[in-house]
């Protein structure tokens, strides 16, 4: 086809391997090629089982018993010894292309088998609810494009807020999987997607997913402050972040450009100017507004004023944060809040013990740095949202405190709170 086209003169487009009548009709060649060799009784069961990405023997049982054909252990071995088939870990998987075909020659059965797939995923308890959770995405995507992506968008928020990192590689590798519906749905997926890559630390693929984002536009510029900041490229991070926050909308929308503005003059030393960013983000979250997002908030106002030599402001702002979490059960609470609150609890304790020597923090050789903690430690610190929420997503461990210099005491026993 890509021949064809090169000769034609004509650009190749997504959209065209859907509707193409010349494809339609090779694929149609290669299922009824394939296929021949299947006894009539099965050629239901395969056609069923093409709609899963993988399948073992409950999930063909379950199909057999939703769409009407059998699916006893025999006829699960005979279709999983075609050639066709091939073993995905535990479960078993109809090759791509014959999949891709069966959807084409018969759309009817396998949105049925979707349908009935997607239920299964929804009602039956799994013991890894995460990976049930992606697979009804698939299905529901395939029903309903629209549906699945904003599936797929609210998981990706979810993994994100939460710094559930081992969440977004899968969710970035089912993408391609996903027929999206709109140019905006598909911005609003790479949005995402690198904010994802960034803290994954594939910068590459994020500077590909930002380089087809519109380049002046907000979210892309906080992702590409974000991108300049995971590479320790302040200068650049602090100038895309301030034109990202003069683009930025009131209210909610506002949250996560705030916070990147406020870290950056954590690591600037321009602390009095940090602090009115996370006053003013502080009165956009409200007293009611959602706790792991209040005590993000809280922590980064206590490193500020740590480092800004103030320890009681600094103590009474991590005392906050706590509070904001204990109103949620412990397992909703942001681990990555959770752990800037204790590591800053554990720094601010020892800088007490020293105060008799050191008259601030900064005096005592610690002040902040930008540190690349290795695997999923190096985290930048706010994912863009839609204009619409309120969350500004996962707090950056790479503002954790370290010191500059191991030789005054206080200093010294940061880096053994941090690093211990």
């Amino acid at each position: 086809m890509a021949l064809a086209a090169q000769r034609r003169g004509a650009a190749l487009k997504p959209e065209m391997f859907v509707s193409n009548d010349e494809l339609g009709a090779k694929e149609r060649e290669l299922a009824a090629r394939l296929m021949q060799w299947v006894s009539s009784d099965l050629e239901q069961a395969i056609v069923a089982v093409s709609a899963a990405r993988a399948f073992d023997q409950e999930l063909f049982s379950r199909l057999g018993a939703d769409l009407g054909f059998p699916a006893g252990a025999e006829a699960f071995r005979q279709v999983t010894s075609f050639s066709f088939v091939s073993p995905r870990g535990e479960r078993w998987a109809i090759h791509l292309l014959l999949r891709r075909a069966l959807r084409r020659v018969a759309p009817d059965v396998v949105a049925r088998a979707h349908r009935a797939l997607a239920d299964y995923y929804r009602t039956v308890p799994h013991a890894d609810a995460f990976s049930a959770r992606l697979e009804r995405i698939y299905h529901e995507a395939r029903l309903d494009p629209a549906a699945g992506v904003r599936m797929w968008r609210d998981e990706m928020r979810a993994a994100l807020d939460q710094s559930r990192y081992d969440r977004c590689r899968p969710l970035i590798t089912l993408m391609p999987d996903i027929e999206v519906p709109s140019e905006p749905d598909a911005e609003a997926m790479a949005y995402l997607a690198a904010g994802a890559e960034i803290a994954l630390g594939d910068h590459g693929e994020a500077q590909r997913l930002l380089d087809s984002l519109p380049a002046e536009a907000p979210y892309a510029l906080l992702l590409r402050a974000n991108l300049a900041f995971a590479r320790s490229d302040f200068a650049a991070a602090q100038s895309l972040s301030e034109q990202a926050l003069a683009k930025a909308g009131p209210g909610p929308a506002r949250l996560p450009f705030l916070f990147r503005a406020a870290e950056l003059c954590l690591f600037l030393g321009r602390f009095e100017e940090g602090r009115r960013w996370c006053e003013e983000g502080l009165a956009i979250v409200g007293d009611d507004g959602d706790a792991n997002e209040s005590a993000r908030w809280h922590a980064l106002l206590a490193r500020l004023n740590f480092f800004g030599g103030d320890i009681e402001t600094a103590k009474s702002e991590l005392a906050q944060a706590q509070r904001a979490l204990d109103t949620l059960p412990e397992e909703s609470w942001d681990k990555s809040v959770e752990a800037v609150i204790r590591v800053n609890e554990a720094v601010v304790a020892e800088a007490e013990i020293s105060a008799t020597t050191c008259s601030s923090p900064r005096s005592c050789g610690v002040r902040p740095r930008h540190r690349s903690w290795p695997g999923t430690w190096m985290r930048p610190s706010a994912w863009p949202r839609p204009p619409s929420r309120a969350s500004s997503g996962a707090v950056s461990l790479t503002t954790l405190l370290t010191a500059s210099s191991p030789s005054p005491e206080c200093g010294r026993r940061a880096v053994i709170a941090l690093e211990g």
